[in-house]
Parts: structure tokens; C-alpha cells; sequence
């Protein structure tokens, strides 16, 4: 971060490597630019010195890293599972703070963490550990939470009746003479017999278990990573003779590019639609055809295909990508891609044919009642690609739609033909400028803020209503945590006269999302609330439960999640602008 900002600096000026950042991410941004600046020196000193840079100094000058817990250390399942993993944080300079129980993380004036305080637990004669009434305050700029580690099973959860469960885990089965038999769940990992297989056998079919779905190898990497080479021979003993057989060349050949014809994602075309969205169709044939109205997929390119400018791989984090239509015959997924940060920006330097990690379809698939049922969706941009898929299937029901769409302006609109086939009516609201000029006598288009246009619209002000606010029986919100919050707070006051049937209300929850993978990385953890008291309830993977009831999301902390990371995503915008400025790389 360093070197970018120096660039940034002498090709612009001091002051355009800060534009955009508030008081709390600058003092971040000097405080990252110091621990550069000491980072640099250190590595000078050592090779002055001909020795090895010692970074852990550093680290401990800047506050160390501390591992927080409520028992000892031997009690711990690092030390119990694999003590390894304690010597080897010990080594990395890791501080080790025993019976401490967290109770609060203080913030200072900008939201961000500045101290975690914590109370002194002690054991007791029998080994019992109690509050000693003392309270510990560790200074802190950063709190990792671990929350602990029970087996994955959300196939399950989504395919019900494939897998038997014992006491929240898969039941574990080994094979024996070619038939599957319960077994205990084994003691240790290092046990010869652990069940490596599920209670599938359809067909005298298998389906193993490893990693974080198995109640013996869950919760540690390297039990995630021994639990393979334990496995395998498994499988290959439960093939049998099957494992010498030969088989046929060009059978393999032809299962091969069928795979990969089904499975490999390929850029078919990348359209822009706005200055700030971009279309991609990506050829994926089984991606298409498994997909419902209402999920989603995780986009990425690949490193080894992208592009090394000035030492900089221009490769995608992980992106969540509503699906907004698919083509099941032709085997095409479109989505929308909202050029936000600089990796949404880089997909437009895509090019036909080029491979891509399409993942998915993932989510929940939205609700499709069975008919005379009306629906309204409020959205933004992210809302058109929503709509497209989730109205038709509405419409195709027997069900109204009526879809409001909220722009900057009339040139930020696109995919008009698309919106109009997916609503029964549109309110076409903009923010500044004209108003969009309908094209069916049955649209209507205002320029106000979103809630006044909506109220407008439900009193008849911009003419005869098509679609009554009254007749809403479900409520969409999908767009920026903002528009979320607008709704949210809208419907007990301005548009409450309206909504008489008080409509079950969703909003889609567009937190930071990584894997995608439901339940693994816990990037998209969002917090739910109980909407009387307002109180915290239970915190949900929103890459399983991307449309959760609005009233139960806790708003103040998606805003702070979103939030986060914006140092660095104001800096990599930055440094995306400067490469392609100066390479004069264009995009689409």
C-alpha cells in the first residue's frame, strides 16, 4: 500500500491519493503508511546487516497479536487436537492470554475497534473456571472471532432425504464386502476405522466425506487435509476390482469435453449497458440449467489467464452475481455486473471465449406463490437484474408485478425491454434530471426522492394507478443498504396508508461475500434482530438466506460491514485508474 501510494502521489498529488476518504480512513490509511514506512527500514537494517528481517518485532511494537481464552491453554482444541499448531504460533510471535472472557469491544469516535475488554476467569479446586470480578482491557485495531466449528451439512438442509444425520453430523458408514454399515463415530482422527462414507448407496453408488462435513476431521485445516489422504484409500478399496480395469481411450475422451463442455464456464460476451454496468454472458450449460429465479453465482477469472501490468495481476476477488437471466437451450448465464470496485471494473476487460469460475447457481430460490397474488419490487440497479428473472416466473403464475425502479438518472436506466416483460407496471423513478419518458400507457415516471415518487404514485398523483399500493400482498427491496433502510423505515409512515395489507416484506442482503460456499468462510455473516426489542437474535450466513425478512436484519451492522476494508478499496480503485491510464488499456 505503500509503494501504490507514493506512485499515486507523484503522478497526481498528495491530495488525490486522499480524495474520497473520511476522518477514520485517513488515520487508518497514516497508520498503514507508517507500519510501510518501518516495514522498509527494517528490511534495509537486515540486509545492511546480512541477516533476516525480524518483523515480529514490529508487530509486537504495533500491539502484538493476542489469542483471547475463556480457559487454558491446554484446554484448548489447537492444543488438543494438533499441539503443533501452539508451537508454531508461539514461534510466530503469537501472545497466548488465558482465562480471559470477552464482554465488550469499545470503538472510538469513528466506529472503529480501539479495545476489547475482557474478564479474569480463574480455576477453582475443581478445575472449574470462575470470574474473579476482574476486568482486563487489551488495546486492539482488530478482533477476530472464533465461533467454533460444528460439521457442514447444508446439502442436507437444500436436498433433504439424501444423507441420514446423527446428532447434527452425517452419519458415519464404512464399507464392508461391498455393503455400507453404520459405525460409531471414531474417537480419534488417527483411528483406522472413522466411516469415511455417508448412508448413500443408490445403486450401489458411494458418496464420502471429508473435511468439515465429517464429525471426526471438522474444525482443524489440518484434520481437513489428513482427512483426504485418509480417505482415498477408502475409495479405492471400495471400488474393488474395478480400480485395474482398463478403460476404453476414447469413451474417457468423449466424458471429458462433455464435462468440461457442462461444467467450464466461458465468456460468450461482455455489452456495456451504462457508464457503470456492464452485461457479461457467461456459456455455462449446467450452470444454466440448474438455475432458479432468485439465486445467484460467484464469478471470478483466473490468475494464470489475467493480465501482469507493472507487476499487478488484474484478477477479480470473488464477486456475487445475481443471475438475471439464463438461457437454458443455448447454455448462456447474463448477469449484471455493477462497476463498483475494481474488481467488478475488471470484468470488463474480458474477452469472448475467455475462461471464467462461474460457481453455482447458489441461494435461496425466491418465493413463487401459485397465483393472484401481487408483488412489489422496489430496486436499483442491482434490482433490474432481480426483477428480470423473478418477475417473469412471478408473472408466469398468474401473479401482478409491479416493479420501481429507482436511477440516478435516465442515463444510468438500461434493460428496459427486460423490465418490461418481467412487471405488469413500472414506476420508473430518477433522482435529478428529466424523467424517464414511458413507453406503455400503463408505466408511470416521476423525478423526486424514492419515497416521495412512491407516495406520489399510490395517491394517483401521476395519473391513474395501474397496480394499487393497497393490493400488495409481498414487498421485494432489493438495491444499496441505503434504499433498504429508506423502505424499511417508510413503510410505518409515509407509505403505511397505503400498504393496508401490511405485505410480508424481503430485502435482499447484499453483505461482503467470499466463498459463497454456505457456512465456510462466515465473510457474509450478517446479524438478525428481534423487531420488538430491537436486540440481537442469531447472526445467518446471507450467502445461504440472500432474502431474509426485512424486518429481522440488523441494518446498523450490514452498514458497518459494508464499511470495512475501505482503505484499501479506495487505494485499489485508485491504482485500477493509474494502470489504465498510463497503458492505455481500454475496456469495454
Amino acid at each position: 500500500m505503500l509503494e501504490r501510494y507514493e506512485v499515486l502521489v507523484k503522478a497526481k498529488s498528495e491530495k488525490a491519493g486522499r480524495t474520497g476518504l473520511d476522518e477514520g480512513s485517513a488515520a487508518i490509511l497514516d497508520e498503514f503508511l507508517a507500519h510501510g514506512r518501518a516495514v522498509r527500514a527494517e528490511r534495509e537494517r537486515a540486509k545492511q546487516a546480512r541477516t533476516t528481517p525480524d518483523f515480529t518485532k514490529l508487530i509486537r511494537q504495533w500491539g502484538g497479536v493476542t489469542i483471547a481464552y475463556r480457559k487454558g491453554m491446554n484446554q484448548s482444541p489447537a492444543y488438543t487436537r494438533n499441539h503443533e499448531e501452539i508451537i508454531k504460533a508461539f514461534e510466530e510471535g503469537i501472545y497466548y492470554a488465558e482465562g480471559l472472557d470477552p464482554k465488550e469491544a469499545r470503538v472510538d469516535k469513528n466506529g472503529q475497534v480501539v479495545a476489547l475488554v475482557t474478564r479474569r476467569l480463574r480455576p477453582d479446586e475443581n478445575g472449574k473456571w470462575m470470574e474473579t470480578g476482574e476486568e482486563v482491557v487489551i488495546p486492539t485495531r482488530a478482533i477476530l472471532v472464533a465461533t467454533g466449528a460444528r460439521p457442514n451439512v447444508a446439502y442436507e438442509f437444500e436436498h433433504k432425504g439424501h444423507f441420514l444425520k446423527e446428532r447434527g453430523h452425517y452419519q458415519t458408514y464404512h464399507d464392508v464386502n461391498g455393503k455400507l454399515e453404520p459405525i460409531p463415530v471414531a474417537e480419534h482422527c488417527k483411528m483406522d476405522d472413522f466411516g469415511p462414507f455417508t448412508s448413500y448407496g443408490a445403486d450401489d453408488r458411494r458418496v464420502s466425506f471429508l473435511g468439515d462435513t465429517h464429525p471426526v476431521f471438522h474444525g482443524s485445516v489440518v484434520k481437513a487435509v489428513a482427512s483426504g489422504l485418509r480417505t482415498y484409500p477408502k475409495i479405492v478399496a471400495a471400488l474393488g476390482d474395478r480400480v485395474d480395469q482398463k478403460g476404453d481411450a476414447k469413451e474417457y475422451r468423449h466424458f471429458r469435453s462433455t464435462m468440461d463442455e457442462l461444467l467450464a464456464g466461458r465468456v460468450e460476451s461482455v455489452r456495456r449497458l451504462t457508464p457503470s454496468v456492464v452485461e457479461l454472458t457467461v456459456h455455462a450449460p449446467l450452470a444454466a440449467k440448474r438455475f432458479k429465479p432468485g439465486q445467484f453465482f460467484r464469478l471470478q477469472n483466473f490468475e494464470t489467464r489475467s493480465a501482469l501490468v507493472d507487476g499487478t495481476r488484474l484478477q477479480t476477488e470473488a464477486l456475487a452475481m445475481t443471475g438475471a437471466r439464463v438461457d437454458s437451450a443455448q447454455g448462456t448465464v447474463s448477469l449484471m455486473v455493477i462497476e463498483r470496485g475494481a474488481s467488478s471494473r475488471l470484468v470488463a476487460l474480458l474477452k469472448p471465449g475467455e475462461p471464467v469460475a462461474l460457481m453455482g447457481p447458489t441461494g435461496v430460490r425466491a418465493t413463487i406463490p401459485d397465483g393472484g397474488e401481487t408483488i412489489l419490487f422496489i430496486g436499483g440497479r442491482h434490482g433490474v437484474a432481480h426483477v428480470q428473472s423473478t418477475g417473469k416466473a412471478l408473472r408466469d403464475k398468474g401473479n401482478h408485478v409491479l416493479f420501481v425502479g429507482c436511477f440516478d438518472t435516465a442515463r444510468d436506466v438500461f434493460c428496459v425491454d427486460e423490465i418490461e416483460a418481467a412487471a405488469d407496471a413500472v414506476l420508473w423513478i430518477t433522482g435529478s434530471g428529466d424523467p424517464i419518458k414511458p413507453r406503455r400507457p400503463q408505466d408511470r415516471a416521476i423525478t423526486a426522492p424514492v419515497v416521495d415518487a412512491i407516495a406520489q404514485y399510490a395517491a394517483g398523483k401521476l395519473g391513474e394507478v395501474p397496480i394499487r399500493l393497497e393490493d400488495v400482498t409481498r414487498l421485494q427491496v432489493v438495491g444499496s443498504n441505503r434504499l433498504v433502510r429508506l423502505i424499511r423505515d417508510a413503510r410505518a409512515k409515509q407509505l403505511a396508508p397505503y400498504l393496508t395489507k401490511k405485505p410480508a416484506t424481503t430485502a435482499s442482503i447484499n453483505t461482503p461475500m467470499q466463498c459463497c460456499l454456505k457456512g465456510v468462510c462466515s465473510q457474509c455473516l450478517q446479524w438478525q434482530i428481534d423487531p420488538a426489542t430491537g436486540k440481537r437474535t442469531k447472526a445467518v450466513f446471507s450467502c445461504s438466506w440472500q432474502d431474509q425478512p426485512l424486518d429481522v436484519v440488523d441494518l446498523d451492522n450490514l452498514d458497518e460491514r459494508l464499511s470495512q476494508n475501505r482503505v484499501q478499496e479506495h487505494l485499489t480503485n485508485q491504482w485500477l485508474d493509474f494502470l489504465l491510464e498510463r497503458h492505455n488499456i481500454a475496456r469495454v
